[in-house]
């Protein structure tokens, strides 16, 4: 059996590995396992968001969260 991924849940995904690279390099006091955690929670409370703007809208969220973990 294949796993086939449609053109929006490969969107998806795609945001969510290039937010965890960007961030991780942004925030490299953090831990990469930190970074995912973040990332994901961050799409998870995005998931009514259209797939045009998920990009954006997940790294800003997702970099928001991270400063203010780093804060804390």
């Amino acid at each position: 059996m294949t796993l086939t991924l449609s053109a929006s849940s490969s969107a998806r995904v795609d945001a969510v590995t290039g937010a965890v690279e960007r961030l991780a390099a942004e925030f490299p006091a953090l831990t990469r396992r930190t970074v995912v955690r973040v990332v994901r929670r961050s799409r998870a409370d995005l998931s009514g968001v259209p797939d045009g703007a998920l990009p954006e809208l997940l790294e800003r969220l997702a970099r928001q969260r991270l400063t203010d973990h780093g804060r804390g």
